[in-house]
């Protein structure tokens, strides 16, 4: 099976998002369990991630898309994919490029909606970002990868997903 995965917090988080998608990565290359299509939208900060005969690293290859990442992440990679032989997409941190799910059946992991819970805490305009990416992932995704009973119960609370979308995998 080959997988490609948003790899951005692979590459450029120390710890909770970043150390989920190094292990998810790693796990999967001992396993051998195809190949790994890795999106890093800018030069890897984190050296933590193998890059091997089965493990391709793919990231933006003109000016405009270098500087405009999100732009990337969020459009180019729906574009990347489809040239590719991917059998599924996995957005390892709650959001999904747009449109990809009409291409290759799409999986999304969402850690938690601790904006939602404690909206105080976020700007109004980060929370409404946060809603709007978590909300299209949740509704466009085949499946949703929740990493506790709360977090699936806050998904179903707050983004209206059927319970039968969702799988806890702690």
């Amino acid at each position: 099976m080959n997988i490609a995965f948003d790899a951005k917090r692979a590459f450029h988080n120390t710890r909770g998002l970043g150390n989920y998608s190094r292990d998810l990565i790693r796990i999967l290359q001992e396993h051998k369990v195809g190949h790994l299509y890795l999106f890093n939208p800018q030069k890897r900060e984190i050296q933590g991630v193998v890059i091997d005969e089965h493990t391709t690293e793919i990231t933006p290859q003109s000016f405009f898309w270098e500087k405009l990442k999100s732009l990337w992440r969020s459009v180019k990679i729906t574009d990347i994919v489809r040239q590719l032989p991917v059998d599924i997409y996995h957005g390892l941190s709650g959001e999904i490029p747009r449109n990809i799910y009409k291409h290759v059946p799409t999986v999304v992991t969402i850690h938690d909606l601790i904006f939602m819970r404690y909206p105080e805490l976020y700007t109004f305009f980060d929370r409404k970002i946060h809603y709007y990416k978590f909300l299209y992932a949740a509704l466009k995704s085949h499946h949703i990868i929740a990493i506790s009973e709360q977090t699936k119960e806050d998904i179903v609370k707050y983004l209206g997903v059927s319970p039968d979308k969702v799988s806890v995998v702690y």
